[in-house]
């Protein structure tokens, strides 16, 4: 984290305020340079949580990660993270996004996400994988009772998803040991409703 980022923070964590939160510089391994900036708004915005959510799903004001936001604590309040090697902040930040009245975006980067080749949402275990998978079919199950008008962003995400396991699998050297969970991919979408 850069050295002001909680102090950049905690400036924005007023009264009616529950998350704040930041951008972030991505770095690529093996490269001393600056990939990218992400999630930067260049201003300071506020969402409140219906709106936020939907910037959540469109992920480019707001990741699914925990780490480059801070709190307020009776958030937490019945909420844990899963059990889980991977993927775990996608239930917990939807389920404090649901839960919080407004969420400020600082509109700066100031957390720096190093990106490695051999972590394991890189590794070519797909069964760990799924989880983000399972983790976006339940949003978007809830979102479609909690929030309709959002449910084509969850289920296009959902979809991402699982378009995506399936195009990795189909490159992967030892697919052969993924068929079963290919066939259960390809199930998964012929359930879905596309919409154009």
């Amino acid at each position: 984290i850069l050295t002001d980022m909680y102090a950049s923070l905690m400036i924005q964590m007023k009264e009616d305020i529950d998350i704040v939160t930041c951008g972030r510089y991505i770095y690529k391994q093996g490269s001393r340079q600056l990939k990218q900036k992400a999630y930067c708004t260049n201003k300071i915005t506020k969402y409140g949580n219906v709106q936020a959510i939907g910037e959540l799903l469109k992920k480019e004001i707001f990741s699914y990660g925990v780490n480059e936001k801070i709190y307020r604590k009776e958030l937490f309040e019945n909420i844990k993270f899963p059990y889980s090697r991977m993927s775990e902040d996608i239930p917990v930040t939807y389920a404090l996004f649901k839960k919080c009245r407004y969420i400020v975006n600082i509109g700066q980067a100031k957390y720096c996400n190093y990106l490695r080749r051999d972590s394991s949402s890189n590794s070519d275990n797909f069964f760990l994988r799924m989880k983000y998978v399972y983790f976006m079919r339940d949003i978007y199950i809830d979102i479609q009772k909690e929030m309709p008008q959002y449910s084509w962003l969850a289920e296009a995400e959902y979809l991402r998803g699982v378009l995506y396991i399936l195009r990795e699998i189909k490159q992967c050297k030892q697919r052969q040991k993924y068929r079963r969970l290919e066939k259960r991919l390809r199930h998964f979408l012929r359930r879905m409703v596309f919409r154009v």
